[in-house]
């Protein structure tokens, strides 16, 4: 059976763990966790991946080994270099995912 994939993405300053711990517990489960099952049970989406991956560019955003103005801005080219070119594919060699470019959300 293939799967899409979904890349929850966090926002500046957060990390790969916000959309865990950011969305609270309800009865055990995080709540995002919870919409998805629904949505799964509901027949509403098919079954999915789900991927959480960190795009902090740093632990400290005044971290200047990126750049001299302490931006991190190279960081976040170095992050989405990763995630297109590192993770994207592991996710997709390593489970059965729609991987062409046809199957994908634009």
């Amino acid at each position: 059976k293939k799967y899409n994939v979904l890349y929850l993405l966090h926002g500046v300053g957060g990390n790969h763990n916000e959309w865990l711990t950011g969305s609270g517990e309800a009865d055990g489960n995080y709540v995002i966790c919870n919409i998805l099952d629904n949505l799964i049970a509901n027949g509403d989406i098919n079954p999915v991946i789900v991927v959480f991956p960190n795009g902090r560019s740093s632990h400290d955003w005044t971290d200047q080994s990126f750049n001299s103005e302490g931006t991190n801005m190279l960081g976040f080219y170095y992050f989405d270099y990763e995630l297109r070119y590192d993770l994207v594919p592991f996710i997709e060699s390593t489970y059965n995912t729609y991987a062409n470019i046809e199957d994908t959300s634009a």
